[in-house]
């Protein structure tokens, strides 16, 4: 997990796992197998890449990309 003040924390569980315990925060998405992000730290999306702040640029499966932009819309 990357936090917002840079600092990074291991966490030893799946990614399904979390996705699951986020399940309430309408914020946070899973947008590819490897990546879930908090669409309050969004800063833009370029089609393929979502860019974080602190300079964090993950990749957007074609199968997630509406997902992140049904998220963003809905937190907007």
């Amino acid at each position: 997990l990357y936090l917002r003040n840079g600092r990074k924390i291991i966490v030893s569980t799946n990614i399904q796992k979390l996705e699951e315990r986020f399940l309430p925060f309408r914020n946070m998405v899973r947008i590819h197998r490897s990546f879930m992000i908090n669409t309050q730290f969004l800063e833009y999306v370029d089609g393929v890449n979502a860019f974080l702040v602190n300079d964090i640029q993950c990749i957007i499966s074609r199968r997630k990309r509406i997902d992140l932009f049904k998220a963003i819309q809905i937190n907007n």
